[in-house]
């Protein structure tokens, strides 16, 4: 009868843990490559380095005046970022003359509406005209400018109207002008108006991007709303040392 040997419990031959560094570039020391600042870059260093010390708020180094270390709190012109985009510079100058010579006809075409009727009734009834037209255009102008190209709507909304003020010119210089005829254009740049406003609000994003698009839109409104106070003005002032037919061959130049 064979014996069973006795159970010896053996000591385990791995090696002891040891940890060991991590060899990744962020666990090693980092060398820092020493910072040289240049004799003419000293004054500058230094103006920065005091003013981050003693004020509670911090300026940009380029703030910095070169020449005499001197802090300066030179202007950012944000408000007009959207003007450094190359094709919105001649744009805005299209809109300005462009609603210029919406609003001078507008006054114009009130004017001559009452000169001919004498009656408060058809002056309101020729604004209201257009005013309608605006507003049962405008809807459908905004699924115009996503379909057809924006260039050829703003081309198009202000060769008609520039085309109607030639045409009242020629009536009024004739003296075959009538009432409807008032009311015709009236209808006509309303339309068109209703037509240009989408249009140029999709182009202007299109050449801005949408970076500049909220500066480009404020831009455009204040341009218009300049021209809105202007206009009138100078409109009534060219009425009466000019004559009508005149303003209407210069609001065809300027649309």
């Amino acid at each position: 009868m064979s014996r069973a040997m006795p159970y010896r419990p053996t000591l385990s031959r791995r090696m002891p843990y040891r940890p060991t560094l991590s060899r990744r570039p962020s666990m090693l020391p980092q060398r820092r490559a020493p910072q040289v600042t240049l004799p003419h870059e000293a004054h500058r260093v230094a103006a920065v380095a005091a003013h981050y010390h003693h004020a509670d708020h911090t300026v940009p180094p380029h703030d910095v005046d070169r020449r005499g270390g001197h802090l300066v709190h030179r202007p950012h012109l944000k408000s007009l970022g959207a003007l450094s985009v190359k094709q919105f510079r001649p744009y805005l100058l299209v809109v300005l003359l462009n609603s210029f010579g919406f609003q001078s006809q507008g006054l114009v075409r009130g004017w001559l509406a009452f000169q001919m009727t004498h009656s408060a009734f058809a002056l309101a009834a020729v604004e209201f005209t257009s005013g309608m037209a605006n507003m049962i255009v405008s809807p459908f102008a905004g699924v115009i400018a996503d379909r057809v190209d924006r260039r050829r709507i703003i081309a198009i909304a202000s060769l008609i109207p520039a085309g109607s003020a030639i045409l009242l010119a020629l009536l009024l210089m004739s003296g075959h002008l009538a009432y409807w005829h008032l009311l015709a254009i009236a209808a006509v740049n309303g339309t068109c108006t209703g037509t240009l406003s989408p249009a140029r609000a999709a182009y202007i994003f299109n050449i801005t991007g949408r970076s500049h698009i909220a500066n480009a839109m404020a831009l455009n409104s204040m341009t218009i709303a300049a021209t809105r106070l202007v206009a009138p003005a100078l409109g009534g002032f060219l009425i009466a040392f000019a004559g009508p037919d005149i303003i209407y061959l210069i609001m065809a130049a300027s649309l």
